[in-house]
């Protein structure tokens, strides 16, 4: 990079190097001969400010510790109401404590859509630039928030996590386009991306060990506001100002389902109209697919601090050790979210030669959506077993999920429809979801409303869990349907083969 731009400025005076023309002079680099130092800049944006959220359960930790909310606990020795024993070790136990950060928890998922309806739609209409600005300030407000939360103002923690959530997308949103400059490897690079908003949960595990060692939660906040300035770097440096578009690729294929003649303002008329695409049955079967298990993913980090103090019996420093578990296993997310973009990439690979292209775009997502609802329905399985060991299992599998979901639930609009609406369908994607989790708190608040209730939350969940399946089971008769008609018509016409130029914006 400094080979590149010490070359820009051979011939220009000293005096007139500016900013300004630094800015202007890289926003005309070949963005596909860097693409790999862009790669490399944008992970480590996602992994520091993608998904702090992620790490509410470490976050939660501190907050009680600090006394947030501690006016909500009881005491009851260890043997229950009922123990006569004076010298029995005593028990805290805040389930009043635990409901309120759970209303946290639910006010910020739900207010969470209107930042990714709100980001999705500005990204589409004004590029990249301007979105990257405006969210990077708002992440700034909220890390700001956090810092200053206190026992006196325990519900800033509320916006503040709302505005950190909020920017945290629009990175992963905007550097989603970087798979653009990767012809054969978009969807490995897709994988790679959520990976590192999943493994971003370790930066608030960071901030705990840190909060262990003696420094304060504002410090390690104020931290964060100071490094994430790298952001506004590469928004200039590395992003043009509309948005990276894909390479004109040019193939050979058997057409038999598109017509025989298409004209380059028939194909823009029908990129401009979105309402197709909202209304196509497969992306409104997609949306449902990704709220049920959205739902699921939300449920077990809104609860994940209740579920372990349940299976530990309150034992503060069991609760600590499993929460930096949990940390470092959803850490280990990037690799999870790897093997699933090079699934997808290897179902691309295997079904190119398809001449059904319903079949040739669908298949490939197949697989990794059956192992994805599979791997939901087992968590929800495994939740019945209050073991200790269990728990290691538990984290393992949401890790491998949660990696799964958002890659294959990114990908899938990315290889279906036009860079120019994936903005907005995908912040739609988000937002169905994020709208699905209003329920949570309703669910939070009954798991506690009796003894058994915990349980009984977890059989609907389950339910749920199985519902998931109709998705892929669509996919799959969409695929066979798709395959019978391109026989059908191939028995009765000669399939012509062409060139053709495939324009992917």
């Amino acid at each position: 990079m400094a080979r590149y731009i010490f070359s820009m400025l051979q011939g220009e005076s000293i005096q007139s190097v500016t900013l300004p023309f630094l800015i202007y002079q890289t926003a005309k680099m070949d963005l596909k001969r860097w693409r790999h130092v862009i790669l490399i800049w944008v992970c480590l944006e996602v992994i520091c400010f993608g998904g702090i959220q992620y790490g509410w359960g470490a976050l939660v930790y501190i907050l009680k510790d600090e006394g947030i909310h501690e006016d909500l606990c009881i005491e009851e020795p260890r043997g229950g109401k009922n123990a006569t024993n004076s010298t029995a070790a005593v028990a805290v136990h805040c389930p009043d404590q635990d409901a309120r950060f759970n209303l946290y928890y639910s006010a910020v998922i739900s207010a969470f859509v209107v930042f990714v309806t709100l980001g999705g739609n500005l990204f589409s209409k004004f590029g990249t630039r301007v979105v990257r600005l405006i969210f990077i300030c708002l992440f700034w407000v909220g890390c700001l928030m956090i810092a200053v939360t206190t026992t006196g103002t325990p519900w800033l923690i509320c916006p503040g996590l709302l505005f950190v959530a909020g920017g945290g997308f629009v990175f992963i949103l905007t550097s989603s386009q970087v798979a653009n400059l990767y012809t054969k490897r978009s969807s490995t690079v897709l994988g790679i991306l959520n990976g590192l908003m999943d493994a971003s949960s370790v930066i608030q595990q960071a901030v705990k060990l840190a909060y262990g060692v003696g420094i304060q939660r504002q410090m390690a906040y104020f931290f964060i506001l100071g490094i994430s300035g790298m952001s506004v770097i590469s928004t200039f440096l590395f992003f043009p100002k509309a948005f990276i578009k894909r390479k004109f690729e040019t193939r050979k294929m058997k057409s038999l389902e598109e017509p025989a003649q298409q004209s380059r303002e028939e194909i823009n008329h029908e990129y401009r109209n979105i309402r197709s695409y909202l209304c196509d049955p497969l992306y409104i079967s997609h949306v449902v697919w990704f709220t049920i298990l959205y739902f699921r993913f939300n449920y077990f980090i809104g609860t994940v601090n209740s579920y372990i103090n349940i299976v530990t019996d309150y034992r503060t420093e069991k609760v600590s050790y499993f929460t930096n578990i949990l940390s470092y296993t959803m850490f280990c997310g990037v690799i999870s979210s790897l093997c699933a973009g090079l699934m997808y990439d290897r179902g691309k690979e295997r079904y190119s030669g398809c001449i059904s292209e319903i079949k040739r775009k669908l298949m490939p997502a197949l697989i990794p959506m059956l192992m994805c609802t599979t791997l939901q329905t087992i968590l929800s399985g495994l939740v019945f077993v209050p073991n200790e060991n269990v728990l290691y299992v538990s984290f393992i599998v949401f890790t491998i999920f949660r990696s799964y979901l958002f890659s294959v639930g990114l990908t899938f609009i990315a290889e279906m429809f036009p860079t120019q609406v994936f903005g907005t369908l995908y912040s739609v994607l988000v937002t169905c979801g994020g709208v699905g989790s209003l329920v949570q708190f309703g669910l939070y608040s009954w798991s506690q409303s009796y003894g058994s209730a915990f349980n009984h939350v977890n059989i609907l969940m389950l339910i749920m869990s199985t519902l998931a399946f109709i998705h892929p089971t669509i996919l799959l008769l969409k695929c066979r349907e798709s395959n019978k008609q391109v026989c059908d018509a191939g028995k009765t016409n000669q399939p012509d083969i062409k060139e053709e130029v495939i324009t992917v914006l």
